[in-house]
């Protein structure tokens, strides 16, 4: 037993080398474990948006509008490129 004093590089080094086989077998086992948790469970991710949309505040007069389209047709476009997107 090394008792009560502060231990070395060279103590570390030899205790690394006297576990080195207890060391290896469970980092395998571990990352075993991982790679076959990570392929059992089934991948979950859900997203979310809300997407607030207003009219105008600021009279025509000052501000002319950008957007030529109506409201609902601006929508409805944006709908149709969110849920055309691939599932990538």
């Amino acid at each position: 037993m090394l008792g009560h004093r502060d231990l070395t590089m060279e103590d570390y080094a030899g205790i690394l080398k006297r576990r080195f086989w207890l060391i290896l077998i469970c980092s395998i086992v571990a990352l075993a474990i991982g790679v076959v948790v990570s392929r059992i469970i089934p991948p979950q991710y859900e997203s979310q948006t809300l997407v607030l949309i207003e009219q105008q505040k600021v009279p025509e007069d000052y501000v002319k509008p950008v957007v030529d389209e109506n409201l609902g047709a601006r929508l409805a476009s944006m709908k149709e490129q969110i849920l055309s997107r691939s599932a990538h």
